[in-house]
């Protein structure tokens, strides 16, 4: 497939915002607008490369703060112009020698943060299928036409249906925008606004998709608190699941669990692609909400400064084909570990563990990796490959030479499956010491199991019951 080049104006000095720096660099929750705008495109998998035609003076500050958040597709910073139409034009040239004339390039206003990966990969569908393509809006107000752009009246109404109101990103192929920077110049066209508006003046249809209205462009004061309060509303809404993951991860401790920085706890946040996990290395005593990496199933991080888990390729496989599956515990645990590592199940030798769970904690096949890089993500695709042969998901499976992964499917409950898990390996080992024939009738496991989970299960106390105490 050809390349992709995201082109993000930044040459703006941001008069009406009426700051003192320009609003493509403000800071909002720890990092400057732009960089909100750069963390998407990224984040997006058919993204190739990036091009800011940047403000004079701030290219070292632009080149500091990629490097500062990450952001490696960036790899030309060139020279803004006096208008967006010289900033583009700019760019054209400097990407040259990166594309050819089938590549895609789409442009994008720095301070449109609040765009989404889903409004990037629709515009990038209908330009390869009709050529080019532009974000969309409806007007929702009543449009009049003035005969000056400071007329203090007017006779003229618009009719709002038919007229939309355009947003970025809007994109075109390499060859064909170059060919109308070179039709504008013979026409003497110097300063049209935008891709559409230059596609039009030379007689192309411009083919439109529907755009967002959260896709704000940040123009006026106003608009970087909005963008603020918009930030700080998403930030909560995760900041609750960050909050649980953290009280997942530390009951493994509290539990006897973990030791040191070993293990992980995640959890889905519900509605989302998304899931909390503990950070690679850090002690649990440490450990905090701000902490929490929030991870997208399709592994990238989407807010977060610290390193997710070395296991997150794992958890991210299971989750990504297990939709039951809310929560995920990986303990080293004494006696369950000891199991996995001699490779063998722990089977159900008695009540205890029919209680938990009616057969045997399997283990997967050994991880089949060639380059052992791979082995975590290969770990994911072993235990789908268990999962998928069982009428129900169980509570647990073991991995070969490794150690539990434990699964939950209410709120933290794989933790309590975990200790669960630890104390009936404990059991079987110290049953198998004693008798290592032992064995548990059938009839006693289905019957332990169907007391609690079965469908006529009476174990505990009715709801109606402890309401009337």
């Amino acid at each position: 497939m050809n390349k992709v080049a995201a082109i993000i104006t930044a040459g703006g000095i941001g008069a009406r915002t009426g700051l003192e720096i320009p609003k493509q660099f403000v800071v909002v929750e720890d990092k400057p607008i732009i960089i909100h705008t750069l963390e998407v495109f990224e984040n997006h998998k058919d993204i190739d490369i990036i091009c800011v035609p940047c403000l004079a003076g701030w290219e070292e500050k632009l080149e500091s703060y990629a490097k500062e958040f990450h952001i490696s597709k960036l790899k030309i910073i060139t020279q803004g112009g006096q208008t967006g139409f010289e900033s583009i034009r700019n760019a054209l040239f400097a990407l040259k020698p990166y594309l050819n004339d089938k590549d895609i390039v789409m442009v994008h206003d720095s301070i449109r943060p609040l765009v989404s990966e889903q409004l990037i990969s629709d515009n990038l569908a209908l330009c390869r299928a009709k050529g080019n393509a532009v974000a969309v809006i409806d007007s929702v107000e009543a449009l009049l036409q003035t005969m000056s752009p400071n007329a203090e009246s007017s006779g003229i109404l618009l009719d709002r249906e038919i007229v939309k109101r355009t947003q970025t990103p809007q994109s075109v192929f390499f060859g064909h925008f170059v060919s109308l920077y070179q039709k504008a110049a013979e026409r003497g066209i110097t300063d049209s606004v935008s891709l559409p508006a230059l596609l039009a003046i030379l007689g192309y249809e411009v083919f439109l998709f529907r755009g967002d209205e959260g896709n704000i462009k940040i123009t006026h004061a106003q608009d970087i608190e909005i963008f603020r309060a918009i930030l700080a509303l998403r930030n909560n809404a995760y900041s609750h699941y960050q909050n649980l993951c953290v009280q997942g991860n530390k009951r493994l401790v509290s539990q006897g669990l973990v030791i040191l920085s070993q293990g992980n706890f995640s959890l889905r946040i519900p509605g989302t692609d998304l899931i909390c996990i503990k950070p690679s290395g850090v002690d649990y005593a440490t450990l905090c909400p701000e902490m929490i990496p929030i991870v997208r199933l399709d592994g990238v991080v989407v807010s977060g400064r610290l390193k997710p888990s070395v296991d997150t390729p794992t958890h991210l496989e299971i989750y990504r084909h297990n939709p039951k599956i809310t929560n995920i515990t990986h303990t080293h645990s004494t006696y369950a570990t000891a199991f996995a590592q001699a490779a063998l199940p722990i089977p159900v030798l008695g009540t205890t563990h029919a209680d938990f769970c009616a057969h045997a904690i399997e283990l997967v096949t050994t991880p089949d990796v060639s380059d052992m890089s791979d082995y975590e993500h290969a770990t994911g695709v072993a235990i789908n490959a268990l999962l998928s042969t069982l009428e129900t998901l169980p509570p647990a499976v073991l991995i070969p030479h490794h150690a539990p992964f434990v699964f939950g499917f209410k709120t933290l409950d794989s933790t309590e499956n975990a200790l669960i898990l630890e104390e009936v390996a404990k059991n079987s080992y110290l049953s198998l010491a004693l008798n290592g024939e032992a064995k548990a009738p059938e009839y006693l496991i289905r019957k332990a199991y169907n007391r609690k989970h079965g469908a006529g299960a009476y174990y505990g106390q009715l709801t109606q019951g402890l309401d009337k105490m």
